[in-house]
């Protein structure tokens, strides 16, 4: 997919740092919805998750892209939807992938990422699975802290190494 040259972001990787946006907002919300997020997300009213990131949709307004806004709102709405549908078995699998380590040892930025990447991995065939890792990798650099994109990544590789294997025995 092109990069906007203006924005630096692509339509999906403005949606997954939306969704991330939208994931860690209900982790702190006790009584907003699914709905809610999405509708406050749609319609770019929001917090200061990032000021990086407002400032970017702000220019995204400004210049009135709407495509550009329609395709990371799209894929925002299908990702966001996909991972809350799936939350608890994606949970485990970065469990299942993270054997040494201990959940509360993780950030919650970090874990949140994974959950995406993962979601992605599994169940957006047509998102090539090295761009997935590379925009986890991206978004965790803005997002996280230095290291996490090492942690991540080898997160996100292993469960794809074994996804890869696993559809190779089955043909």
């Amino acid at each position: 997919m092109k990069t906007d040259k203006k924005t630096k972001f692509t339509p999906r990787r403005l949606a997954r740092e939306l969704v991330l946006h939208g994931l860690y907002s209900l982790e702190f919300s006790n009584n907003q919805t699914v709905t809610e997020v999405i509708a406050d997300i749609k319609n770019l009213n929001f917090g200061n998750i990032s000021q990086e990131l407002d400032e970017e949709l702000e220019n995204l307004i400004e210049r009135n892209d709407t495509n550009f806004q329609k395709k990371a709102m799209t894929y925002f709405e299908q990702l966001f939807i996909k991972v809350f549908n799936n939350k608890r078995e994606l949970e485990d699998e970065l469990k299942k992938r993270a054997k040494n380590w201990k959940m509360d040892r993780i950030t919650l930025m970090d874990k949140l990422i994974i959950i995406i990447g993962l979601c992605e991995l599994k169940y957006f065939d047509s998102v090539p699975p090295l761009a997935v890792m590379n925009e986890a990798i991206e978004i965790s650099k803005k997002f996280s802290s230095p290291k996490s994109g090492k942690f991540i990544n080898g997160v996100l590789n292993s469960y794809y190494a074994d996804s890869s294997q696993t559809a190779e025995n089955i043909s």
